[in-house]
Parts: C-alpha cells; structure tokens; sequence
C-alpha cells in the first residue's frame, strides 16, 4: 500500500463523498484517567471540558463530518456520566455502548465492543486523542487496499514515550485476534 499523507486539504473533502460504504467507529473511553485526575477533577478523560465542550464531542463531531455514522463507545470509568450526555443518538450518529463493569485495558474493551460491530470492519480510536487525519480516505483505502489492518501513525513532539506499537488488533467480521506483537 501506498504511504499517504492522510491530514487534510485546507478544504477537507465531505465523508459522504469518499466512503464507498459505512464502517463502525469504536472510540475507547473507559479509563480512569488516574494519572491526569488533578486535571480531569474525577471526570472521564474523554469528558474533560475543551473549548467549552466535552473532548468527546470534538471526536464524535469530526467522525460525522468525516462520513460515519455508526459509533461505539467502549465506557468503563463512570459510564453513565457520557451516557446520560450523549444518548442513543448525537449530531446524527447512532450511539452504542459497550460497558465494562471492571477494568479490562484495551484488548479486553476491544473485544467487547468487537460484539456490537454490525460493518465488515471498523476503525478504532482513543477517546482521549485527536489527530487530524482525513478519517474518511484513511477507511477508503483501507478497503481499496484489503489490508488485513492499516493505522493512522503521527509524530508526536513527546517521541520517547511512543517509539513503538506495543499490539496491533484486527477486528473483521466480529473476528478479533492480535497480529502483531513486540
């Protein structure tokens, strides 16, 4: 596959136009946040207020704009806090939750969620980071290319704490298994 520059044009293309078909978003939102609780005042990380706004809205914002339709959130740590302010449906996205009633870590609420994807794949983010990748080309290629897996990779000014992937999941057809390890 082709190395793309996957940030977008100063005019991002509409997500209803390059999608070929709708895949499931899962965004992982069950941590506690203990590290950042001076911060986060108790709060989900991904509820922290940016802008005026939970920083989960931003996320679930720009998946609407980039063409998705479909979202998962994998709650853990006060899950009814992002419930009760998202619903079953916002900004015209349908709203699934996979709930974790104890701490699972990423594979483990993965797979729980892996349970609630209806589409043949589904992109996977964190709840608590944003990259500006064009998230509609990336799930285009994705298909284009029938790769088994693709990831969305971005330099961060804090290279030290993230020189390398430590798992990388696949998750088609409910079919939910490591290919890659360190």
């Amino acid at each position: 596959m082709s190395r793309r520059r996957l940030t977008p044009n100063p005019l991002p293309r509409s997500g209803a136009k390059c999608m070929h078909s709708m895949i499931d978003a899962i965004l992982l939102c069950g941590g506690a946040g203990l590290r950042l609780r001076s911060v986060t005042g108790g709060v989900p990380k991904s509820m922290v207020n940016v802008g005026g706004r939970p920083f989960l809205e931003l996320l679930l914002r720009q998946l609407r704009r980039h063409g998705f339709r479909r979202v998962i959130l994998a709650v853990g740590y006060q899950q009814d806090v992002i419930h009760s302010y998202f619903g079953e449906r916002v900004f015209d996205l349908s709203i699934e939750y996979s709930s974790e009633s104890s701490p699972l870590g990423t594979g483990g609420a993965l797979r729980n969620a892996s349970r609630l994807v209806e589409s043949d794949s589904a992109l996977v983010m964190n709840g608590d980071s944003y990259t500006p990748a064009d998230l509609c080309c990336f799930a285009t290629d994705y298909r284009e290319a029938k790769a088994d897996v693709s990831l969305v990779v971005v330099r961060a000014d804090d290279w030290y704490r993230s020189t390398r992937i430590a798992m990388c999941w696949v998750l088609e057809k409910n079919n939910f298994r490591p290919i890659l390890g360190t």
